[in-house]
C-alpha cells in the first residue's frame, strides 16, 4: 500500500466569486491509469502557471494537472482578487529596512502580473481585468498614522502614489467611513474565479486537467506513483503546487501555519442602489491596519468585504466560524455603506492561506525529479503565478535572475508545537481584530 496523504483540501462553503458564475459544467475527475512525463498536483495560481510554461518549454511532453477541488473554487479563487506588484507592509515602522528584498519582491510580482496579462490578452479572457491600482485607506487616528509612515517610505522609492481626501474618497467609493486614502498604481484587480478558469481552459494541448481529483496516496520514485480516488498516475517528474498541503505530502512537515480568511459578497446592486454609493464601477481598498476590512466593488457592481482570520489546523473551518465572519462582515457593510446595507450579503465563504513562522517559502527541486513551490504568505495571485512560471523554467534546465532570486529565499522553519502555536495565533488574532474594529 502506498503512503497515504492524510490531510486533503475540502471546503464546506462555495466561494462567492465561483457561485456568481452560475451553473458550471461538471468536473472531470481522473478515472483511469495514466503514464505521464509530468504530473502537477494543485491547479491554483502556481500550478496553472507552471503547467502553461512547462507545456511551452516541453511541447512533446505529456503533462497532467490535477486538483482536489474545482479550479476557481480552491484557495486561490477565494481571495480578494488583488494581483499586487509590491505588498508594502504598513505594520513595519520602516518597510524599506531591506531594500534589496523589496526590490526583488517587486521584480517577482511584476513578472507574475506580466505573465497573467499575456494570458488574459492572448486569449481575450473575460475576467474583469482592471489595472487601476489599490487604495490604502485610514478611518481612525491609528490608521492615519500608519498611512503617513507608509507614504513617507514610499516617497523614498520610485513608487508612484497620490493622496485622496475624504471628499474624493466619497466620490470614488461612495462611503464617508474613510478619512483619506493613498492610491498606489501597479496592482491589478481581477475576478479570482473567472481568471484561473479562463487560464485553465486555454492551456496548451499537451496538458490534461482533472478536477475533483485529490492525490490520496503518493510513493516517490522516479517514476512516482500517485493514487487518486478513481485513478492512478505514474509520472517521471512530479511538481507540487498545493501550497500548505505540501507539508502533508512528506515535505517540510510541521512548518505550515494554516490560516483561514473569510469574505462576503452582495448580490449585484440595482441602478438606484449604485447611484447612492459612488460613481466608480470597480475599486479595491486595502486598510492601513492589516487586520482591517478589505473592500471591493466588482465590475458587475457587487460589494465585497474581507476580514476575520482564524487558526484552522488541518485546513478545516466550521459553520460557527463562518457564521461569526458573516455577522462581522454585515457590521462592516453597515459602517461603510449604510444607504444599502439592508440588502444583506448573498455569499459568505472561507479560504485558506499558509504562513511560515520565519516567513520562509518552498521553491525548487526537493527530491530527485520532484519540484515544489508554496507558502506564498498571502499575495498569492501575482507571486504564485511568478513562482509557477519560474519553477517550470528551473525544472526545464533554465537559469536566470528570477530563479536566482527564488533560490536565495529561505525555506520554511518548523513551527511551534501545535498547542503553543494555537494559543499564540488565536490570541494574537483576537487582539488584532479587536483593535482593527469593523
Amino acid at each position: 500500500m502506498l503512503p497515504r496523504v492524510e490531510v486533503l483540501p475540502k471546503e464546506q462553503t462555495t466561494s462567492g466569486w465561483f457561485a456568481a458564475m452560475g451553473k458550471m459544467t461538471p468536473a472531470y475527475p481522473l478515472a483511469e491509469t495514466l503514464a505521464v512525463d509530468w504530473l502537477i498536483v494543485g491547479a491554483g495560481w502556481v500550478g496553472l502557471a507552471a503547467a502553461r510554461r512547462l507545456a511551452e518549454l516541453c511541447p512533446d511532453a505529456r503533462i497532467a494537472l490535477i486538483d482536489a477541488m474545482r479550479i476557481g473554487n480552491g484557495p486561490g479563487g477565494r481571495s480578494a482578487g488583488f494581483a499586487i506588484d509590491l505588498a508594502h507592509n504598513p505594520r513595519k515602522a520602516v518597510f524599506l529596512d531591506d531594500r534589496q528584498t523589496n526590490s526583488e519582491e517587486k521584480t517577482v510580482n511584476l513578472s507574475g502580473i506580466d505573465c497573467l496579462r499575456r494570458g488574459v490578452e492572448t486569449h481575450a479572457l473575460d475576467c474583469d481585468w482592471d489595472p487601476r491600482g489599490k487604495i490604502h485607506t485610514a478611518s481612525s487616528d491609528d490608521e492615519d498614522r500608519r498611512l503617513e509612515i507608509f507614504a513617507a517610505e514610499v516617497e523614498k522609492t520610485d513608487e508612484l502614489f497620490s493622496w485622496i481626501d475624504r471628499d474624493g474618497l466619497h466620490a470614488t467609493v461612495g462611503s464617508r467611513h474613510y478619512r483619506r486614502g493613498l492610491l498606489t498604481p501597479g496592482t491589478v484587480l481581477l475576478d479570482p474565479a473567472k481568471t484561473p478558469i479562463g487560464l485553465a481552459r486555454t492551456l496548451p494541448e499537451n496538458v490534461d486537467i482533472y478536477e475533483s481529483t485529490p492525490a490520496t496516496s503518493l510513493r516517490l520514485g522516479p517514476p512516482h506513483d500517485i493514487i487518486t480516488p478513481l485513478g492512478h498516475v505514474s509520472a517521471e517528474n512530479l511538481m507540487l503546487s498545493a501550497n500548505g498541503f505540501i507539508s502533508h505530502m512528506g515535505f517540510f512537515e510541521s512548518t505550515a501555519i494554516p490560516i483561514y480568511t473569510y469574505a462576503s459578497m452582495t448580490r449585484p446592486l440595482t441602478s438606484k442602489e449604485r447611484d447612492s454609493v459612488g460613481r466608480e464601477a470597480g475599486f479595491g481598498i486595502i486598510p492601513a491596519d492589516p487586520f482591517g476590512t478589505i473592500v471591493r466593488r466588482t465590475q458587475d457592481r457587487r460589494l465585497f468585504f474581507r476580514n476575520v482570520y482564524s487558526f484552522c489546523p488541518g485546513y478545516r473551518t466550521t459553520e460557527v466560524q463562518v457564521a461569526y465572519a458573516r455577522s462581522r462582515h454585515q457590521r462592516s457593510f453597515e459602517a461603510r455603506f449604510p444607504e444599502v446595507a439592508e440588502i444583506g450579503l448573498a455569499h459568505t465563504w472561507g479560504g485558506a492561506l499558509t504562513l511560515a513562522q520565519n516567513g520562509g517559502v518552498i521553491f525548487g527541486e526537493v527530491r530527485e525529479n520532484v519540484f515544489a513551490a508554496g507558502y506564498c504568505n498571502g499575495t498569492g495571485i501575482a507571486r504564485g503565478t511568478a513562482w509557477g512560471k519560474t519553477l517550470a523554467e528551473l525544472a526545464a534546465g533554465h537559469d536566470h535572475e528570477l530563479i536566482a532570486i527564488m533560490k536565495r529565499k529561505r525555506p520554511p522553519a518548523r513551527a511551534l508545537p501545535q498547542a503553543i502555536l494555537s494559543l499564540v495565533v488565536r490570541s494574537t488574532m483576537a487582539y488584532r481584530l479587536w483593535r482593527a474594529g469593523v
